[in-house]
């Protein structure tokens, strides 16, 4: 039996007005272009040297025009397709061309001669946009200085928003750097200068610091497939990525056709180019288990699960389970993105294939191999994965209201007894690659915001990692973050918890968390309280893992519908003694636990695996519990796996597609560690 549940109560956190410098401005509207001889930008550091497979060549800048484009904004440039024509040039500038109606991309890379703080400009005819990479990654650039109407040749100063922030770069390092200029009627030109270090100013940005791309770093048509062989059993978790492969060759498209030889692994993995720009839709299908990951850019660090699945599929059968498709996600058009697929062959036949949509609707099954390169990086990736660390900029807690198209980025913040980061009415926001730590309050709240994401962040020694109190239109995107030892107490003590948020695109998926017992206080890992997603688009809460849990005799991993809520999927989650239990529906509508691992030994806090109760009056209805393993050992030492409430409807799912007591659950099931950040 189910011992007590605690109703979950919100915590309205008391909000300090605090000051903070505003960071990197990604966009801005027209009104608010003034004229100015003063920058009002921030600092901002991009210090980031991650190198990328990108080969150099001796040329300097690409130069892309394309013709009889109408209009005088940047926006109207159509990147995704082909140019009218493409050149190199010996410079960040194109003097004057009475030529009009066309849209122009400058791209290369920059070399940093000194390892310091330069500024970055920009002048043209009519509008222009300059973005500087943290790396010479092109998908990690931002916008840096712009102009939204014309200025003379060389003329700076006309507008504040032409001059960059301060930016940080480092001695040999290339940063990726991109203009793009829109050119109506009248006379056309676009120039770039920076101030260095030492105060000195080129004008434009000399031709010994520039180097160009060529456009793909690997021979195109192929990708690396590798096989190991009398591997048992049918789970990705049992490919053995750590060792050398039996054999490796490579493939000319992203499918391994049938084949009879049980006991495989494989292991496809490489770059894809996206061939415009756009939203991309992925899918996965095979025989046995599989899962698909993509990266952010080219590093395999910055790779996440995007689609998977635990049981076979039929050959190209894309839509047996939910989790064989991604979300959409946007590329760039020529850049190149690491892929890999995980595979896993039990008996019987063999298979995998991975397909995807293209911008326009087109599907190509599977990915075929002029959109593939093989992979060029280190042999060991699990080695390389986890030795990578972050680089931060100590700064102060950060409060902002009303803001919105922003981006804070590589920050280390100690909040003391206010949160490290406050956001209330905010939207478009982006918190990337920062460090939260030391407060007894949380590391971020988001009081109704919208379309905030939250990746690629450190959170340790908070009372809460991430807590979003109220939206109202959704996109709160909480993804592939790690945290270390949530504080509590009572109501707090979740990696993120969300009140109260409603709307479609909102995600807590391949999070890593672990909280060591006696060095924590945590309740839920994952709380979704009276949170409502939608049919189409439910909240997801997938891949994440979550070690650790207690002493607390309410808390434990995953809680969905908790005092209601709706529209909710937990899947593919991987738990080790997560505490009082391992996932739970307490109440809502359509609530889904699909496809998880969750084991718990023993403790004196212990009580159950998996259970659905409905709770304070908020029933549990329409709930779907399949395809989980559990193996969950309660206070007493009774394996207490499943609870289901008599007041609560029976979940689809729950007698016939569940491993209640599956033997191969255990605390190996994650790596002894896990947590990479620092």
């Amino acid at each position: 039996m189910l011992k007590r549940l605690r109703q979950r109560v919100r915590n309205v956190i008391v909000l300090t007005a605090l000051t903070a410098t505003i960071p990197f401005i990604s966009s801005c509207k027209k009104d608010e272009l003034t004229p100015t001889t003063d920058s009002t930008l921030s600092a901002n550091t991009l210090s980031d040297a991650t190198t990328t497979s990108l080969s150099l060549t001796s040329a300097n800048v690409t130069c892309e025009e394309w013709s009889n484009v109408s209009g005088n904004d940047v926006a109207q440039i159509p990147v995704s397709t082909t140019p009218t024509s493409t050149k190199s040039i010996s410079a960040f500038e194109v003097t004057s061309s009475s030529t009009a109606n066309f849209g122009r991309r400058l791209k290369g890379y920059v070399t940093a001669p000194t390892t310091g703080s330069y500024t970055f400009w920009i002048a043209a005819d009519d509008a222009a946009e300059l973005w500087v990479s943290t790396t010479s990654d092109a998908s990690k650039k931002v916008k840096v200085a712009y102009t939204l109407s014309y200025t003379n040749f060389r003329e700076f100063t006309k507008y504040s928003t032409q001059k960059s922030a301060a930016i940080t770069l480092q001695a040999g390092q290339k940063y990726y750097v991109e203009v793009l200029q829109k050119q109506g009627g009248g006379d056309s030109h676009v120039s770039v200068q920076w101030t260095l270090p030492s105060g000195a100013v080129e004008c434009p940005v000399a031709g010994s610091s520039l180097t160009t791309a060529s456009a793909t770093a690997t021979t195109t048509g192929k990708i690396t497939s590798e096989t190991w062989t009398n591997i048992s059993g049918n789970d990705v978790s049992q490919v053995p990525v750590s060792t050398t492969a039996n054999s490796s060759t490579t493939i000319t498209s992203l499918e391994l056709t049938n084949n009879t030889t049980a006991n495989q692994a494989h292991r496809i993995r490489g770059y894809v180019t996206a061939p415009t720009t756009g939203s991309y839709t992925f899918a996965i299908s095979g025989d046995d288990a599989a899962e698909l990951w993509l990266s952010t850019s080219t590093d395999p660090a910055k790779k996440v699960k995007i689609a998977s699945f635990l049981s076979w599929t039929n050959f190209r059968e894309f839509t047996k389970f939910a989790t064989q498709k991604s979300a959409a996600i946007t590329l760039q058009a020529g850049q190149q993105y690491y892929i890999e697929v995980l595979h896993k062959q039990g008996g019987g036949d063999g298979h995998v294939s991975v397909q995807w949509t293209v911008p326009g609707g087109a599907t190509e099954s599977p990915i075929p191999g002029n959109r593939l390169s093989p992979y060029t990086g280190s042999t060991n990736l699990a080695a390389s994965a986890s030795s990578t660390s972050s680089a931060y900029t100590a700064a102060g807690v950060i409060s902002y209201e009303n803001v919105h198209d922003i981006t804070i980025s590589g920050k280390a913040i100690a909040g003391g007894n206010v949160p490290c980061i406050s956001l209330k009415n905010c939207y478009n926001v982006h918190i990337t690659n920062c460090k939260l730590y030391n407060s007894s309050e949380v590391g971020i709240y988001l009081l109704n915001c919208k379309n905030i994401t939250v990746d690629y962040s450190y959170f340790t020694n908070v009372s809460t990692g991430v807590y979003v109190d109220h939206s109202t239109e959704g996109g709160i995107v909480v993804n592939n973050n790690q945290f270390l030892n949530m504080k509590g107490p009572f109501p707090r003590g979740q990696f993120v918890q969300f009140n109260n948020v409603n709307g479609p695109n909102s995600s807590v998926s391949y999070n890593k968390g672990e909280n060591v017992l006696g060095q924590s206080y945590p309740e839920d890992a994952i709380s979704i309280y009276q949170s409502n997603g939608t049919t189409s688009s439910p909240i997801k809460v997938a891949g994440n893992w979550i070690r650790g849990g207690g002493p607390s005799q309410s808390g434990g991993g995953i809680m969905l519908g908790d005092m209601g809520g709706s529209n909710a999927i937990a899947s593919d989650n991987i738990l080790v003694n997560p505490g009082q239990y391992g996932m739970a529906i307490a109440g809502g509508n359509n609530n889904q636990i699909l496809n998880n691992k969750i084991y718990g030994k023993q403790q004196s806090f212990t009580n159950v695996g998996i259970y659905v109760n409905s709770i304070s009056g908020y029933n549990a209805t329409n709930s779907t519990v399949k395809g989980n393993k559990v193996r969950f050992y309660n206070a007493t030492n009774y394996q207490n796996n499943v609870w289901l409430s008599s007041n609560a409807q029976k979940p689809a799912g729950w007698d016939t597609d569940n491993v209640w007591g599956s033997s191969d659950m255990s605390e190996s099931m994650l790596p002894s560690t896990f947590l990479t950040y620092k």
